[in-house]
């Protein structure tokens, strides 16, 4: 057991990139230090839950001073994953998903935490169908498509130009049509992306937690067995210490805002 354990540790050791660039200061990189080092400590260390859990904060410190990337999340995702806690082991993974989607490490290490949940809720195949006609609003970082939208705009600009200056351009509509759908796609997307709200979502962090039809105890269950850590969800409404959550299957529950974290 302590061997394979001790697999899982060096395969993750090997992914725990460099999350800090030359720009941070200097507190913060004597924090990203000091969470490398009880990493290293937890691979060959007795306590290594413990370890684990001190490299996770030491990088949610650093998080917290400004030093924000995808390579950062990862690596808390990292350290959660090997202590066992695989709801914010996926917090942290989804958190570097939207900041890199793209990230082929990000994707595999949310797969792989996301296997070990116990609730297998199936989504929607209508929102599969969707997702994948969609596919640049999840598959490109705001940034990517907001410098898309820009770029398809000055495009737009430059060909209109040449159109004036030269009515017989060859090819005018047909470029004109398919630029047009571009920049609504990428512009629409980007515009929901900047319109979109901090902690739009959510994953259970709490061991379990019962759900319920309303934002109370006195609430029936909304399912007949509780959530487990690690259930995703969408956040419709916040009401004092309840949150209205949205699942994959289009289910819809209330769950105490003490046992998840929204991001």
């Amino acid at each position: 057991m302590k061997a394979l354990k001790f697999l899982i540790a060096a395969i993750f050791l090997s992914l725990l990139v460099p999350a800090f660039g030359n720009e941070i200061s200097a507190s913060t990189e004597k924090l990203a230090e000091k969470a490398e080092t009880a990493f290293e400590q937890a691979n060959s260390a007795e306590n290594s839950q413990k370890l684990y859990l001190k490299a996770a904060k030491l990088y949610e410190k650093a998080a917290e001073a400004g030093a924000k990337n995808h390579k950062l999340y990862l690596n808390i995702g990292n350290c959660y994953f090997l202590a066992g806690d695989i709801g914010r082991a996926i917090l942290n993974y989804r958190k570097a998903e939207r900041l890199n989607p793209r990230s082929r490490a990000v994707q595999k290490n949310l797969s792989a935490a996301r296997n070990l949940r116990l609730d297998k809720i199936d989504p929607n195949p209508e929102n599969i169908i969707a997702s994948n006609i969609f596919f640049w609003h999840k598959d490109f970082s705001l940034k990517t498509r907001f410098y898309a939208a820009l770029l398809l705009v000055s495009v737009l600009i430059i060909l209109i130009s040449i159109r004036l200056s030269c009515p017989a351009f060859p090819g005018f509509w047909p470029s004109l049509c398919v630029l047009i759908f571009l920049l609504v796609c990428f512009g629409v997307s980007a515009g929901l992306g900047i319109s979109q709200q901090d902690n739009s979502e959510g994953v259970i962090t709490a061991d379990k937690t019962v759900a319920r039809k309303g934002n109370g105890e006195v609430y029936k269950k909304a399912f007949e067995t509780p959530l487990h850590s690690g259930t995703e969800f969408d956040v419709l409404e916040v009401r004092e210490d309840w949150i209205k959550a949205g699942f994959p299957d289009d289910s819809i529950a209330w769950v105490k805002r003490k046992d998840c974290e929204l991001f």
